[in-house]
């Protein structure tokens, strides 16, 4: 099913079962997202805002209003988020990922840091943001802190995990003759 196709079956879904409703209206705006309207998944993220999803929301919002260009409304998605306090350390992770990847390292390092500040500190050096958050410091040549030298073992994990998976990935596409 192409991604217009879901958005619409997902549609449908928001008009007959209402009751998954926050998580529904999600799901159609990253699939109309996904089939090239942004328009349309901007109505859905705005009727997002205000329910259950209303972190995720923006999240996904500022990501959209940020690849058409609408740096000022992106910012103000942002803002509101960051005075709104969210308690999930995801979605504090997702803005910081979304900015390290427009290349906004010193804006991203604080949403990482606000983002381990939600993860307990017996789960921190085995948290995914943490370890983000070091490839963070280590582009933008700041030295290793503590949390840097407690996540390591993590960041160590995850690069031979990707380098396994990349491995099969081209094993399957190249077999052996």
């Amino acid at each position: 099913m192409d991604a217009a196709n879901e958005a619409r079956r997902l549609e449908q879904e928001l008009e007959d079962d209402p009751e998954d409703r926050d998580d529904v209206l999600l799901a159609a705006a990253d699939a109309w997202r996904r089939a090239g309207n942004p328009g349309r998944a901007i109505l859905l993220l705005d009727e997002a805002i205000g329910g259950e999803n209303t972190d995720r929301a923006r999240v996904a919002m500022a990501e959209i209003l940020f690849r058409l260009g609408r740096e000022d409304e992106a910012r103000a998605q942002l803002d509101a988020l960051r005075k709104s306090w969210p308690e999930s350390s995801e979605v504090l992770h997702d803005v910081a990922f979304l900015l390290e990847k427009r290349g906004e390292l010193e804006e991203a390092l604080v949403w990482y840091d606000l983002a381990i500040a939600r993860v307990d500190p017996d789960d921190r050096a085995d948290d995914v943001a943490a370890a983000d958050r070091r490839g963070v410091r280590q582009k933008l040549g700041l030295p290793e802190d503590e949390l840097d030298v407690e996540v390591e073992p993590l960041a160590r994990r995850l690069e031979e995990a990707l380098q396994r998976g990349l491995a099969e990935i081209n094993a399957r596409r190249h077999p052996p003759r």
